[in-house]
């Protein structure tokens, strides 16, 4: 990964670290009707790819893990209420699931019982379940390919929270410069264009102006990946050591 991406954004203030938006838990957990429903849904497709990882990287078929994660969701998340012991007091939200995840997987070879579907629609296909953890297959153990499936999800719900931000503010032309010198090199493996280059194509007014629109969205992007942290875990410190931990993991596969 680029290394521009993988520094840590230092705290900054109001940034809401410390009043955690807990909504959509709070909502999946007791929530009535369509809107539970559709909590539900939201938190099972962003943690999805983390569970499925996991399953994968213990041994089991793209098939049997699928099983699995809908068997861990309907069961354990949802039928067991995991989600109400879930607190931003109670440190990472990360290892909660991990060791749920884990326990789940001595039950059921314990038991030898078919897993039960979640009863919501399943959030990914088998290919797309695959395709989104094809970031993790370097992961040496189950764990660090549950954590860097946890960690690209975040980070590709931040990717999305900052180019809707910049569409929002007329900053179209600011993405592009902040996905072609950053994303691109860093997830899609393209090479870095020079700002000269940027600067022919889109018809600026010279390196310089490139940099401070690529730097504009940069900002963007750490301030929102460090409140997404801060979505699951409440003490800074402990959400700067998860960042870090987050990003360490993308970057080296151990």
């Amino acid at each position: 990964m680029h290394k521009t991406i993988m520094k840590t954004p230092d705290p900054e203030p109001n940034s809401g670290l410390t009043q955690t938006n807990w909504t959509m838990i709070d909502m999946a957990v007791s929530g009535e009707g369509e809107a539970a429903d559709d909590a539900k849904a939201r938190f099972v497709r962003r943690y999805w790819p983390a569970v499925y990882a996991y399953f994968r990287k213990s041994g089991q078929s793209c098939n049997d893990a699928s099983d699995l994660s809908q068997g861990f969701f309907c069961d354990v998340v949802f039928g067991r209420n995991l989600l109400s012991s879930a607190s931003p007091k109670r440190g990472r939200f990360r290892s909660l699931l991990l060791t749920a995840a884990q326990n789940y997987v001595r039950e059921r070879f314990r038991y030898s019982r078919r897993a039960k579907r979640w009863s919501g629609a399943s959030p990914l296909s088998l290919s797309e379940s695959e395709a989104a953890i094809q970031k993790s297959q370097t992961a040496k153990t189950p764990e660090a390919a549950f954590t860097q499936a946890w960690a690209m999800s975040q980070i590709d719900d931040v990717l999305h929270r900052t180019k809707t931000l910049c569409q929002s503010e007329g900053l179209d032309l600011h993405w592009l410069i902040f996905k072609a010198r950053i994303v691109d090199p860093s997830f899609e493996g393209e090479p870095i264009p020079s700002y000269t280059k940027l600067v022919k194509k889109y018809d600026l007014n010279g390196p310089g102006q490139a940099a401070n629109m690529m730097v504009i969205v940069k900002r963007h992007f750490a301030r929102l990946l460090w409140e997404a942290i801060g979505e699951t875990v409440s003490d800074p410190m402990m959400a700067k050591l998860e960042l870090e931990d987050l990003l360490t993991m993308l970057g080296d596969g151990s």
